[in-house]
């Protein structure tokens, strides 16, 4: 499941992929293991960047890893998402990748929420209402997105794959996805 978040009060972004694994904890633990080992070949300067155990959600140990803002991608994503931490966490039944502003908060609910039965081999959702600022490239766009998308609602797009006796490919969305796109497509 990949899920965006945003804008915020502050035009900033966040994203949150969530995977489905078996053995988490277990795959969790030996990441530990491996950037634990990595840390002590790691220049002094550099340690500090990287914080196994920063925070948790129950018992759910979430890690920190800080990217360096003084490279041009990473200073572009932050104009974009406002932090360049990324966040890690092992559940047994999931791994999780945060990213953004206020992404530990956003990670440590969805770790919290409770699992509902069984989930689809591949999720993707996203909300091209709030994708729309960023996506427009045009003023013109961006005003129209305002009143095709009012009050921010009608913009999710889901992309599912369910496996079982068959594969099943399904895409839903609502119609102001679709005039927005429309519109996108004609500039």
């Amino acid at each position: 499941c990949v899920q965006l978040l945003g804008p915020s009060a502050d035009q900033k972004y966040a994203a949150l992929v969530a995977v489905k694994v078996k053995d988490g904890v277990k795959l969790g633990g030996k990441l530990r293991e491996m950037v634990a080992e990595a840390l002590k070949q790691m220049p002094e300067a550099q340690r500090p960047l990287v914080k196994l155990d920063h925070a948790s959600a129950g018992t759910v140990k979430i890690h920190r890893f800080d990217l360096p803002g003084d490279q041009k991608p990473i200073s572009e994503m932050q104009k974009v998402l406002g932090e360049t931490s990324l966040y890690f966490a092992f559940r047994d039944d999931a791994a999780f990748i945060a990213m953004g502003k206020d992404s530990l908060a956003m990670l440590k609910e969805t770790i919290a929420a409770p699992t509902t039965g069984p989930s689809p081999i591949f999720l993707y959702e996203v909300d091209v209402a709030r994708l729309a600022p960023m996506i427009a490239p045009t003023e013109e766009l961006r005003a129209a997105a305002k009143k095709i998308f009012q009050g921010g609602q009608d913009g999710m797009v889901r992309l599912s794959l369910e496996g079982g006796a068959a594969l099943r490919l399904s895409i839903s969305t609502r119609l102001p996805v679709v005039q927005f796109l429309s519109q996108t497509r004609e500039m």
